[in-house]
């Protein structure tokens, strides 16, 4: 697999960034959470609760991004159970994030969420089969959107880092002489600045032995 990386005699942030005036982080986190995303991960939720075969309420791509936004703030004030958000006892209850969206409807889209067709997996006999291919769509356009928002010089590093996750996955690694000794081994690409250019989940010995990260 190639990594395109094209490099620029000015590296640094790109001139549609710089052209926003008084940017937010929120406006930053948009350039690479963009609405493409979440239009693909509305379209696939969909499509799977119409292959359960079962009456459903249609999400939106609005609605995603409210639950996601939901996700991230439940990351940060942390509850047992994501039920304790609405729990009717004052101690747990969270007059903030249950305001946004019903217990049974955040239930639903945790149960049915989905970035891409469960009934196109390729198997694991077929060339074509890919251990990310369920979140193959959500890596690929953030990668994307890596690239594009910042103009690499030729000054780049590539090294392996770590995503920590504690629970159970098959792409789960242990790095004993990490600071972060179990999780997801990632490979990045980085600018002098210390930017992601760009990376690649590692999935396996088997997988990686012929994929090559080279500049086009």
């Amino acid at each position: 697999m190639k990594l395109p990386g094209t490099f620029c005699e000015i590296s640094g942030i790109p001139e549609h960034i710089q052209s926003m005036e008084n940017i937010t982080p929120l406006q930053l986190f948009c350039l690479f959470w963009t609405e493409d995303l979440l239009e693909i991960i509305s379209f696939q939720t969909n499509l799977y609760a119409a292959q359960t075969g079962k009456n459903y309420k249609p999400t939106t791509p609005e609605e995603i991004d409210v639950f996601l936004a939901l996700n991230l703030v439940m990351g940060i004030k942390k509850l047992t159970s994501y039920k304790d958000y609405w729990a009717s006892s004052p101690d747990l209850h969270d007059s903030y994030i249950s305001t946004f969206m019903p217990l049974n409807r955040f239930g639903w889209l945790l149960n049915h969420i989905h970035l891409n067709d469960n009934s196109l997996i390729p198997s694991r006999q077929s060339p074509n089969f890919d251990k990310l291919y369920k979140i193959r769509p959500l890596l690929n356009i953030i990668q994307k959107n890596f690239r594009a928002n910042y103009k690499p010089s030729e000054k780049v590093a590539v090294d392996e880092s770590m995503i920590k996750f504690k629970g159970r996955s098959s792409l789960k690694q242990y790095m004993p002489k990490k600071p972060i000794k179990r999780g997801y081994k990632v490979w990045m690409k980085c600018a002098e600045s210390g930017y992601c250019l760009d990376f690649q989940l590692y999935t396996g010995k088997q997988e990686h032995k012929k994929k090559i990260w080279v500049r086009q």
